[in-house]
This record gives structure tokens, sequence and C-alpha cells, in this order.
């Protein structure tokens, strides 16, 4: 029996084609295109980046290529993050930077009042308060014996009840007070 070699044929391996939003997830470009053509239009070599950026599938290959671009195994890199993945951060990064404003606030001069302080500046308005109403009250009650004054007395002394005008006994001596000479 006679063997001839048989001819081994290689069938080429049919290349299949992904969603790139589905296996690489959105990114920026993805979702603002007008930006990242703007973007690729500043560069002469962004212009082939930005024909491939807007392909909605890509091939088996191109994927690994991506995938070996960006060095991980899973594809992803700081510069091509998914759009999710980029505003998770950014609100992490804004909240980090709110809660260590609020530990600053609580530690200087703006820091929120203790139990005790709260009740010092309670008693201090109280008695402030109490002191105007007792101001009030004296001011309405001498105000109410001069209209008395008035109206009962008509010309005779001109004054309160029980006042009298002008120098009731001897003149006293007066001190000499800062920047009077003594007699």
């Amino acid at each position: 029996m006679d063997r001839k070699p048989v001819e081994l044929v290689r069938v080429p391996k049919e290349e299949r084609y992904y969603d790139r939003e589905e296996v690489l997830g959105r990114d920026a470009a993805s979702v603002f295109p007008t930006e990242a053509r703007k973007a690729a239009a500043a560069g002469a070599a962004g212009l082939a980046e930005l024909l491939g950026a807007n392909k909605k599938f890509i091939s088996e290959t191109e994927l690994e290529e991506i995938q070996s671009n960006r060095g991980t195994e899973d594809g992803s890199v700081v510069a091509d993050k998914p759009l999710a993945q980029i505003l998770r951060e950014a609100k992490e990064a804004k909240d980090a930077a709110f809660q260590d404003q609020w530990k600053q606030m609580k530690q200087g001069k703006n820091r929120p009042l203790d139990e005790e302080e709260l009740e010092f500046i309670d008693s201090v308005a109280a008695t402030e308060a109490a002191r105007v109403r007792a101001a009030r009250a004296e001011e309405e009650s001498e105000l109410a014996a001069f209209h008395a004054a008035q109206q009962g007395g008509g010309g005779g002394g001109g004054g309160l009840p029980g006042t009298m005008i002008g120098p009731a006994g001897p003149p006293e001596e007066q001190q000499p007070g800062p920047g009077m000479r003594s007699k």
C-alpha cells in the first residue's frame, strides 16, 4: 500500500465581532462624542483614533490590541475608564473634600457650641432681655407719672409731684474735676 501524504489545510478561524460598549464599557468618548471629535481634531494622530472610537462593533483582534495597549487583563486603564467609574471617583473625591472641610470647621473657631456654652449664651441673652424689659417698664412708669403731673397740676410746679425746681438749700460745694482748678 502506497501511502500518500495528506496535505493539511488550515482553515482560518472566523473572526468574531463584539459590541464595543458591552465589552469595554462606556467611556467619555462614547458619551460625549462631540468633545471626543474636538480633542481628536486637535492632533493629526487623533483622526485615526477618532474613526476607531466611533465604531459600535470591534473585531476580536482589535479588542485584543486594545487590551494589550491598556496593559491589564481586563482592559481597564486609568486613561480610558468607563464613565460610571470616572463619575464615581469624582463623587468620592468631592465627598472626601467635604468631609475634610467639615472636620476642619469643627476644630477651629467655627465649631459647634457645647451644651455648657449654649446654656451660658442663653442665660446672658435672658438677663439682657430682662434688663431691657425693666428699663422699658421704668421709662413707661416715669412717662405715665409725667403725664399725670401735667394733667393734674396745670401750670403750678411744672414737674413731677414731690419734686422741686431749683435749689432747695444752700449750694453744695463742687469738687474740682479733671481739668478744673481748685480755688
